[in-house]
């Protein structure tokens, strides 16, 4: 065999194996449910027409799992499935290189799978999906036109869009920032290590950004950190040094690392996985003052709970009501919790629903050093997914997958469909239901909504929903005398230690917006501070109060008298 591509091509939720050889026809191995796979009737080419690479992907929008292949000297082909995993090829044709090596990518923020086309001595190429895996070249060629050249995709930059490493084995490895999710590419700096081979991208250090492995066969096996701006450093010694035939990353031990497996030429000693001995910063929990423990998520910057609050007493150790009774629930003007359908055995998978006045009481519902998400952390969470400022600032469902990346994958608690859900923020989104007009329950494995700390008026509250027949996210304002899902934040780490900037603004001397913030959290919305040492202003000890903010005013208003350990 000659590449291997794994994906769900016959619709019954199991990876099969779609296998390409020189030696004889391409198949696909179909999983047996078990963990055995069986080889499927059709032979797909000849093996005479010598496949270079396989890449998998919805390419003509129907939703199964399609097959692009190239060729040695042959123009690429596009095998399209028929939702059973038999597949015909397609009228669609391009390139005509030597080993032409591909990306399989939404390249121009169209939703469709693009291809990033490098090839052997020419310039690289891109190909435009027009939506029914057709491929139109861009007319950019990127590169030098020396050399062999292998890729990797993802989002080097941190900006959302997915941008292209690709090796040379002239000239080194060369960086390519996708620009505003275009499909234009720039150079993010000169090509470095020169002689490179195969490369790999994936989060090798777990802070949060993909960093790089390069091949050498002669040099040997490095490890890039990305350090921020597409810029990458060596890291640890150089291991191995047999020719690579191909680079696989994925967690294969027991902790939540990518390891990485080393595919090696034949006759080479076998293939090597090399265990990443990274330390987890990603993983962790949360413990609630009933002693519910939750675990916990790292998404970009954010710390979130990977499971629904189910807390019974405020911070303080007041009781938070539990209503059962629709009439009294839907005329209640003070916190109070349920369970879904009264039945206590939701409460394990799905957690406690809640009215918004629960969220906004003073005396606070989530753990220590955590908080109610906001509107505004949720924004900051969507646009990490992949939406615009102007589709978080909108109503309704937004987004095209990033719902899916928050859902649970699977039918174990969504039901079915559950369109699009991948499970790979590991956010573990569920779907709780919710308790609404009269106090009715409804929704449980179709919906999971989730209130914010953020008001939208007297009545309403900012909530966000996951929908099992919907990839994306909802915005929506919510009755406050609904019930539903809460997921925490972990606070923000103090920013500078500035006694005063009670709105933590990065470097920032105390203005009118920390009095602002201070009001807000005393008076209005009590959203949790982010810093609560540093909006103790006066430095009296305990949760600031109105004497702080009496500090404030006369410190920028009054008198100017200094803040202590201030800036």
């Amino acid at each position: 065999m000659h590449g291997a591509g794994v994906g769900d091509l016959n619709g019954d939720t199991y990876p099969d194996i779609f296998l390409i050889s020189q030696a004889d026809p391409s198949k696909v191995y179909f999983n047996n449910m078990d963990g055995t796979f069986t080889a499927g009737g059709q032979n797909i080419g000849s093996g005479a027409d010598s496949p270079i690479k396989i890449v998998l992907g919805n390419v003509d929008g129907d939703s199964d799992i399609d097959a692009v292949i190239s060729y040695n000297m042959l123009p690429i082909k596009v095998w399209l499935n028929d939702g059973n995993g038999f597949f015909t090829v397609s009228s669609s044709q391009f390139g005509e290189a030597d080993e032409p090596y591909m990306e399989l990518a939404d390249l121009n923020g169209d939703t469709y799978q693009d291809i990033f086309l490098t090839i052997m001595d020419q310039p690289d190429e891109i190909w435009l999906n027009d939506g029914s895996g057709n491929f139109v070249n861009s007319g950019q060629t990127l590169g030098n036109a020396t050399g062999y050249d292998y890729s990797a995709s993802g989002d080097i930059d941190g900006d959302g869009d997915v941008d292209i490493a690709v090796s040379n084995s002239v000239e080194g490895v060369k960086i390519w920032l996708n620009q505003d999710n275009t499909g234009s590419f720039v150079e993010a700096g000169p090509y470095f290590s020169a002689g490179i081979q195969k490369v790999a991208l994936f989060d090798a250090d777990l802070d949060g950004d993909l960093d790089l492995f390069t091949s050498h066969n002669t040099d040997g096996n490095v490890l890039w950190r990305n350090t921020g701006s597409a810029n990458f450093e060596p890291l640890g010694p150089v291991f191995g040094y047999a020719f690579m035939t191909g680079i696989a990353s994925d967690k294969l031990d027991e902790d939540d690392d990518f390891d990485v497996v080393l595919g090696l030429k034949e006759n080479s000693g076998g293939n090597t996985i090399y265990f990443n001995n990274s330390t987890d910063t990603c993983h962790g929990s949360v413990t609630d003052i009933d002693g519910n423990v939750y675990g916990t998520i790292t998404i970009g910057t954010q710390i979130w709970m990977t499971e629904n609050l189910k807390v019974t007493h405020y911070c303080n150790g007041d009781t938070i009501p539990e209503v059962t009774n629709p009439t009294e629930w839907v005329n209640l003007i003070t916190g109070a919790s349920c369970v879904y359908g009264n039945d206590a055995g939701n409460t394990a998978t799905y957690g406690r629903l809640y009215n918004w006045h629960a969220v906004a009481d003073i005396r606070k519902i989530a753990p220590a050093d955590w908080h109610v998400a906001t509107d505004a952390d949720w924004k900051q969470l969507e646009m990490f997914l992949g939406m615009s400022q102007s589709q978080t600032d909108s109503m309704g469902w937004r987004g095209t997958a990033e719902g899916g990346k928050l859902k649970e994958s699977g039918t174990t608690h969504w039901t079915s469909p559950n369109i699009a859900a991948t499970y790979e923020t590991e956010f573990s989104g569920l779907p709780g239901g919710y308790r609404y007009e009269g106090g009715i329950y409804d929704g449980i494995g179709l919906h999971g909504v989730f209130w914010t700390s953020s008001e939208f008026s007297s009545n309403f509250a900012w909530t966000r929903g996951l929908g099992n027949i919907y990839s994306g996210i909802r915005r929506f304002d919510g009755s406050k005398v609904d019930g539903f899902s809460i997921r925490c934040v972990k606070n923000a780490s103090c920013c500078n230690g500035a006694t005063g900037n009670a709105d933590c603004s990065e470097n920032d001397e105390s203005d009118i917006s920390d009095i602002t913030r201070l009001i807000d959290y005393l008076y209005i919305s009590h959203n949790e501070l982010c810093c609560m040492a540093e909006a103790d202003v006066d430095i009296s000890g305990g949760d600031p109060d109105i004497s702080d903010i009496t500090y404030l005013i006369d410190y920028l208003y009054l008198t100017h008298k200094a803040l202590p350990d201030c800036l």
